[in-house]
């Protein structure tokens, strides 16, 4: 059995974002990103002590959820395409390339490991490290999708703007002030805010939060998408 490795990971800053992977103080990886936090490539060392050690760089290339989707070399060549589930789970069909599954021998990781949502995964584990813990993608339910999903829009918010994702947070609140005495009569209102910048669209009266399910779909039918696109 192969002896257990131990990768120690440098971060960049106070933040969240990965700049170096180490094994028995050798770098193994390292990486960059943009001025908004966004990992733009990848620098694989070589580090087999056969002779001066040689890099080896790779670039990411994003679908709009801000999924890893491609990997490419420096001369634009395709190292290898990724696709996935709605929730995170491999489409094989449309990996290619040095990452598509049984093109690794058995047992070596793969070329490059952040994926979906931009996330690192652990092959190991069969999971994502999605920033509040590790998620797999067979566990997302209940109140793992949630912390799941929380992750996942406040990845898609960040941005050059133009690469943003909008999205609209739905909640109903009764407006303490017009209850009576005994707490009970309030005003209740269904809103609709930008997940982004937290302006609100739209809101309107409702007749307790047993209706806040059937007011969603004509609530969001008057906010309109493109009006949450104007306002992020």
């Amino acid at each position: 059995m192969a002896e257990a490795e131990t990768t120690e990971f440098d971060y960049l800053g106070l933040s969240d974002k990965v700049i170096t992977e180490e094994i028995g103080g050798q770098i193994q990886r390292s990486y960059a990103y943009s001025a908004w936090g966004q990992q733009l490539s990848q620098l694989k060392h070589d580090t087999d002590g056969g002779g001066p050690e040689v890099g080896e760089d790779s670039f990411y290339g994003y679908n709009p959820h801000t999924d890893v989707e491609t990997l490419t070399s420096e001369s634009g060549d395709t190292r290898a395409t990724y696709g996935y589930t709605a929730y995170g789970s491999n489409d094989t069909e449309a990996f290619t390339g040095i990452d598509k599954p049984g093109a690794q021998n058995s047992g070596q990781e793969s070329y490059n490991l952040y994926r979906f949502n931009g996330k690192r995964w652990d092959a190991a584990s069969g999971s994502y490290d999605m920033g509040s813990g590790t998620t797999t993608p067979q566990d997302l339910d209940g109140a793992s999708l949630d912390i799941a999903i929380g992750a996942l829009l406040a990845g898609r918010i960040r941005g050059d703007g133009d690469g943003a994702v909008p999205t609209i947070a739905v909640d109903g609140k009764t407006v303490g002030a017009t209850c009576d005495g005994t707490g009970q009569g309030g005003a209740h209102m269904l809103s609709a805010m930008t997940h982004c910048v937290g302006i609100v669209l739209y809101h309107q009266h409702v007749d307790g939060k047993s209706n806040e399910t059937t007011q969603f779909a004509p609530l969001l039918s008057t906010v309109g998408l493109a009006r949450c696109r104007d306002q992020c």
